[in-house]
């Protein structure tokens, strides 16, 4: 079974016509250069804005046996994706709807956040969905620290 390269399959995704994806099937839990890492912007909270969705395959390795497929986020302001943890695709399918196309053009907080368990703790990407402009709430913070990516 061979696997492409992140480098051949977006060479590929740009070659292809725009596609709708049902974004449901990735409410489920790798990384590479080309990712967001919540750990390089700890704390922090950003508005983007969503250019396009696609899919990631990782090869077997670390956290599994077998190929993984993740849906991923792609936005007008940085040429970095943002690989989607399942609570945070949930939360915008329930707020965009299945279909990726209603995502497009779609404004959102990317808010790094700090997770502990058993197993250890790090940081991870919370996606919401901005339905309307954000104003922040006294002692509420604006999500729009200055995008360094």
């Amino acid at each position: 079974m061979s696997h492409q390269t992140n480098a051949e399959w977006l060479a590929d995704y740009d070659n292809e016509e725009s596609k709708v994806v049902d974004m449901s099937k990735y409410n489920v839990e790798n990384e590479s250069d080309n990712d967001l890492k919540a750990s390089d912007e700890q704390g922090k909270t950003f508005k983007l804005t969503i250019k396009r969705v696609g899919e990631v395959t990782y090869p077997p390795g670390k956290f599994s046996d077998v190929p993984v497929t993740k849906s991923t986020l792609f936005f007008e302001e940085t040429s970095k994706r943002l690989v989607v943890r399942p609570a945070s695709n949930r939360h915008l399918c329930e707020k965009y709807g299945f279909d990726s196309d209603g995502w497009l053009g779609k404004s959102v907080s990317v808010e790094s956040e700090a997770w502990t368990s058993d197993t250890g703790s790090g940081w991870m990407w919370t996606v919401r969905a901005l339905e309307v402009e954000f104003d922040a709430a006294p002692g509420e913070e604006d999500p729009n620290d200055e995008i360094p990516f």
